[in-house]
């Protein structure tokens, strides 16, 4: 578990907290019935919030492959359309639909990535022979995502609420995604590193505006 002493103010500290994060990612398995009950129903929530979203027509003009109609078979599919994108292409929809359509609630902004690469997964294993992820997998998932952002928004402390769940959300997919591609715990704290790199850029862009 991530040690909440962990003061992320502090450089080294926040060495430690990355590598933290990176260990649970990569090592720790989700057993509470409570936890994985939760996880389902922050899924079940987001994905029919997703679906309504797609009513907006300005909202489901921005779902779509990045070129128009380079469509991926076998590809991540995006939940209420019959779209086939590249992973990538797919959590951005995915965030897109089900972060449109939170209204403020942020446990949904690191599903999209989550969703795609299970996605991917599956559909490429079974036309390759093999397991695919399971329900559970993607709960899992789903309910350490849940916990280290609740850990992050702990160690940061007050700040402003909408940049900082952001923040979290997007660390916590970093890890939990990389660790779904199987990725190392030393490959998984790299990824982490540059996702801090990147949120710290645009804080300081966001401050100065």
């Amino acid at each position: 578990m991530l040690d909440p002493a962990l003061e992320i103010e502090d450089h080294a500290q926040t060495v430690s907290l990355v590598v933290a994060v990176a260990d649970y990612a990569a090592t720790s398995v989700i057993i509470s019935d409570f936890a994985l009950n939760i996880a389902r129903l922050c899924l079940v929530d987001a994905l029919g919030r997703g679906f309504e979203a797609l009513r907006d027509p300005e909202c489901a003009a921005l779902i779509g492959p990045l070129v128009p109609g380079a469509l991926l078979p076998g590809g991540a599919r995006v939940p209420g359309t019959s779209l086939e994108l590249d992973p990538a292409q797919a959590a951005f929809c995915n965030s897109l639909l089900l972060c449109r359509a939170a209204d403020g609630e942020r446990a949904a902004d690191s599903l999209g990535a989550i969703l795609a690469v299970a996605d991917y997964q599956a559909r490429k294993a079974t036309m390759e022979g093999e397991s695919p992820p399971r329900v559970y997998d993607v709960l899992n998932a789903i309910g350490k995502t849940l916990q280290i952002q609740g850990v992050l928004a702990y160690e940061g402390g007050p700040q402003d609420t909408a940049i900082a769940t952001l923040r979290f959300a997007r660390v916590a997919a970093t890890a939990i995604v990389t660790a779904q591609l199987g990725g190392t715990h030393e490959q998984i704290a790299t990824a982490l590193s540059h996702a801090c790199a990147n949120d710290d850029a645009m804080l300081i862009e966001a401050d100065g505006q």
